[in-house]
């Protein structure tokens, strides 16, 4: 019987053991409910997921088409625009041999202003209010340039506007040609292709005498041209219209050696040329001026020096034979023409390139017309290459406008300082 009792109550016993309490069961549920919600969640970012796949896959169709179409767009317009510069440069090939359209190209470029047309930033926005005009013609677009911070804007727009539109309507009219901006476009064309045989003839017109030492069939070094440049006495050097001229004349008639063999292309254009000239010339005329005052420290005889207030003092007389002195010391035979029916010509200065004659205004007012229209009777007379006026005073506007059309060289109180400054006195070489 207590065997029969022991066993009933390992049996109770192990039921209990087996059958879970009401704890382990809320246990179980709660962990089913979390496998039920991770489940859930699993599937819902799969869902998810696949969504985002999907959107991608269509964000990415989307973009290669947007791509494409731009692709095809560009391509498109490249396409046009190529066809449209053959189409301008046929144009050109086709009219450019004609001497009468030649000659009013070449009196064109005559009626800009020297100072517009030697400025690469003046250039620059013709090109680039003809690129934009084209744009939004060919494709229907509105685009307005933007305003330039460069002072010569204004005047580079005024000019597009008017006088450079005119000729381009004047050679469409003429030639026939089927719209206005292909004829514009030509017209740019044929002005630049004129500019460098144009501006170096200018230029040859009035300085041929101080290169004619050159061999222009040899290649040249630069530095030496340059050089040559910094010497004339009758231009401001580092003037942006004599560096323009300059710089067309020695594309057009020089074989320049850069010292490097890969610049060739770079040497037609202008823009490289200008500045690297620019750069030579700045960098020549401080090594003058160094070498003038460090042959002033080396002489150790008695000084002898001008400066303005010394020529203020001089009389007419004094004055010319000063104005010889001068020149005879930048390298120049003078002498003093007789005080009497000197037929406008104070003094005559020359060299074995050219022969110069001056007149010579000592005033304390300003000088006018009268003395550069007896300096321009001088020239036939005296035979000369060129003719200036020197004064310790000033020029009225109207003489500085008179000597401008008759190509007379003024030198006035700021110059003659200049040249006081440049002048070594003490050279007794003459």
């Amino acid at each position: 019987m207590l065997y029969f009792f022991i066993i009933i109550l390992f049996m109770f016993f192990i039921i209990r053991l087996i059958t879970p309490t009401d704890a382990q069961k809320a246990a179980q549920s709660q962990v089913k409910r979390l496998d039920v919600e991770r489940q859930e969640n699993i599937k819902r970012q799969e869902e998810i997921n696949s969504e985002h796949r999907i959107e991608k896959q269509k964000e990415e169709v989307r973009q290669s088409e947007e791509f494409r179409l731009i692709t095809e767009d560009k391509t498109h317009r490249e396409n046009k625009l190529s066809e449209f510069c053959n189409k301008s440069e046929s144009l050109v090939t086709e009219i450019g041999e004609i001497k009468e359209l030649n000659s009013m190209v070449d009196n064109f470029l005559e009626r800009i202003p020297m100072n517009y047309v030697m400025d690469v930033n003046f250039i620059h926005f013709i090109d680039s209010s003809l690129d934009l005009e084209l744009k939004n013609e060919m494709f229907d677009e509105n685009k307005h340039f933007e305003t330039w911070a460069h002072p010569l804007h204004i005047k580079a727009k005024d000019f597009y506007e008017n006088e450079f539109t005119m000729f381009a309507t004047i050679i469409k009219n003429k030639y026939n040609i089927e719209n206005l901006l292909l004829a514009k476009f030509a017209t740019n064309k044929l002005l630049k292709n004129n500019m460098q045989s144009f501006f170096a003839l200018t230029w040859e017109r009035k300085h041929k005498d101080f290169f004619e030492s050159f061999d222009t069939s040899k290649i040249l070094g630069i530095e030496n041209v340059v050089s040559h440049y910094c010497k004339i006495i009758d231009i401001e050097p580092k003037s942006m219209v004599n560096i323009g001229l300059f710089t067309y004349f020695i594309m057009d008639k020089c074989k320049i050696n850069y010292g490097d063999e890969n610049q060739e292309d770079a040497f037609y254009e202008y823009e490289f040329l200008f500045n690297y000239n620019k750069n030579l010339i700045e960098a020549e005329l401080e090594s003058l001026k160094l070498l003038n005052f460090e042959k002033k420290l080396l002489n150790k005889r008695e000084e002898v020096e001008y400066t303005i207030n010394d020529v203020d003092l001089m009389g007419g007389l004094e004055f010319e034979e000063f104005v010889a002195l001068m020149f005879s010391k930048m390298g120049y035979l003078t002498r003093v023409t007789k005080a009497s029916g000197d037929q406008g010509i104070d003094v005559i200065a020359e060299n074995n390139e050219m022969k110069i004659g001056i007149q010579a205004k000592c005033y304390s007012g300003q000088v006018t017309n009268t003395a550069i229209q007896e300096v321009v009777a001088g020239i036939n007379h005296y035979n000369l290459d060129k003719a200036m006026v020197i004064t310790n005073s000033c020029f009225s506007q109207s003489a500085i406008e008179l000597a401008k059309s008759n190509n007379v060289i003024l030198w006035d109180r700021n110059k003659m300082k200049e040249k006081l400054e440049e002048i070594d006195f003490n050279d007794m070489c003459i």
